[in-house]
């Protein structure tokens, strides 16, 4: 019996997914992905839903024992459970970064999205853009650009975006010189 068959899809697709994730553990502990500041940064409200994410019938009860503890205090069998990405500050992650910058490219052309921005703080806990986390960065994203007035014209409401102006820079061209949306 082989272990590894090249010739399988599967094989491949499981080799492939592996790869993906050592290179993610690499690239975490490369370009400084430390629990322990990512927690120091976190509210005490957030520790308490990671911890009681963990748990479904002790996790309120671990919550609140260990919500204020620091993350060294915190037994081995809780903190390998948590997922601390969530938790990451948007500014200190590239995707984070470029969802920042986006919502300040659209507030600078729209300034009513300013009450959007300030109902989503207020809703979330935090006091100003730079303290949001990764997800609550593309949340945020996510209803300043719904909040936006529709652009272009007709009934039909179509859009008209330039990929030029897309966070990413310039978009690639296929054959016909066609976006390729990238």
């Amino acid at each position: 019996m082989k272990i590894f068959d090249f010739k399988n899809p599967r094989h491949i697709e499981i080799l492939r997914e592996e790869l993906r994730l050592a290179k993610q553990q690499l690239s975490e502990n490369a370009f400084g992905y430390d629990e322990t500041k990512i927690w120091d940064a976190m509210s005490e409200d957030d520790r308490w839903d990671a911890i009681a994410s963990t748990r479904d019938d002790e996790g309120p009860d671990d919550a609140d024992r260990y919500a204020a503890e620091s993350w060294d205090n915190i037994p081995d069998q809780i903190t390998n459970l948590i997922d601390l990405s969530d938790f990451k500050l948007a500014s200190s992650d590239q995707g984070g970064r470029t969802n920042l910058r986006a919502i300040g490219n659209i507030k600078n052309k729209h300034a009513e999205t300013q009450k959007v921005i300030n109902a989503f703080l207020s809703r979330v806990g935090r006091s100003s853009i730079d303290t949001l986390t990764i997800k609550q960065s593309y949340q945020l994203l996510m209803a300043v650009q719904k909040f936006v007035p529709m652009r272009g014209s007709g009934s039909t409401g179509s859009t008209n975006i330039n990929p030029y102006e897309m966070p990413g820079g310039d978009p690639s061209r296929g054959p016909g010189g066609n976006w390729t949306g990238d």
